[in-house]
């Protein structure tokens, strides 16, 4: 393997084992010890030398359901996280600590990138839904290598059949799609292109650990 896919991927997984613990520890103090009032929390990744990563802020709420999203700025070398609590509903700790493992290891592929998201051609596709912005974002080399890490890593930390990671991610993605009124023809195309981008990825970068060919899944 090449000395730098290795680096890099153990990178990702130290990084994401040394930050899932600190997030999740504000998290829980949140629902467990808080008023429930909105609060921020900021974890500075500089004192534990995280390369591309300056700081992960996390805005925590109650709401009508339990939903988290992430997303990672290169201007600012920082990892958003927003985090709303059902305090009414069904959770699990367990579940929740998980979840944030999972999108902290796409986040941090990103902060590896090191400056490569600079002159991206996309916008923010919940902002812009038009199919070209749309098809650039999942299409960029940036967003494939972040995808695809995140499901090796899904089914590496739950047992989960890698394919089947994939599948139910790549049915996500068509819902998304979907309800942004986008004509089937394209979300059916683009999916397939997205599939194959992952796997091809994966292939490169994990090839002792692959056991699926793109012809076979796609």
């Amino acid at each position: 393997m090449n000395w730098y896919k290795k680096a890099r991927r153990n990178l990702g997984e130290v990084y994401t084992s040394i930050l899932t613990p600190l997030v999740f520890d504000k998290i829980k103090e949140f629902f467990l010890h808080s008023t429930r009032a909105e609060k921020e929390y900021a974890i500075n990744c500089k004192k534990y030398n995280i390369t591309g990563l300056n700081y992960i802020m996390i805005n925590c709420r109650v709401g009508k359901q339990t939903i988290m999203s992430c997303n990672f700025s290169s201007w600012v070398n920082t990892i958003y996280i927003n985090f709303q609590i059902d305090p009414t509903g069904e959770y699990y700790l367990s579940d929740i600590y998980q979840r944030i493992n999972i999108v902290l290891r796409h986040e941090i592929e990103h902060a590896l990138d090191t400056g490569t998201q600079m002159g991206m051609n996309y916008s923010d596709p919940n902002n812009d839904k038009t199919f070209e912005n749309i098809r650039n974002y999942f299409m960029h080399p940036v967003e494939i290598r972040a995808y695809a890490v995140e499901c090796y890593f899904t089914s590496k930390k739950t047992g989960m059949p890698l394919q089947q990671i994939i599948d139910e991610k790549i049915e996500g993605i068509k819902t998304y799609l979907n309800n942004s009124n986008l004509a089937s023809k394209y979300v059916e195309d683009l999916t397939i292109q997205i599939k194959k981008a992952w796997y091809k990825y994966l292939q490169s970068r994990y090839p002792l650990q692959s056991k699926y060919r793109i012809e076979d899944k796609v």
